[in-house]
């Protein structure tokens, strides 16, 4: 049985005050949460970007990200993009507006800055 992500992570840093390699683990996993607090809020707290028709439609600005991750790796592979990207359409709609991307291509990982409709 697989335990939900925050209990995971509790149980990483109970671990990390036995083993000094978890807390490591423990304290990067925060990191990690800080960093994708700060993406969201960019991303989708900004009116401008107008994607709150996307956020109703799947239910969380976190599930709105993985779509939007989903279709930037998916335009990405499609038009065979690298490096530094802007204006990246997608096949993912707010509403009725085409959702674009921002971002780089790190050794074939994508990493979207920013998203916005239009």
């Amino acid at each position: 049985m697989k335990l939900p992500k925050c209990q995971r992570i509790a149980c990483l840093e109970a671990l990390g005050f036995m083993f000094p390699g978890v807390k490591i683990i423990a304290d990067n996993l925060q990191k990690a949460k800080d960093a994708l607090a700060q993406q969201l809020q960019h991303i989708f707290d900004n009116s401008q970007h107008l994607l709150e028709a996307l956020v109703n439609k799947v239910g969380s600005q976190t599930q709105a990200m993985e779509k939007i991750q989903s279709a930037a790796e998916a335009a990405i592979k499609l038009t065979k993009t690298s490096g530094t990207f802007e204006n990246l359409a997608t096949t993912l709609q707010s509403g009725t507006a085409t959702i674009y991307v921002n971002g780089t291509v790190i050794n074939g990982v994508v990493h979207v800055s920013t998203a916005y409709a239009k």
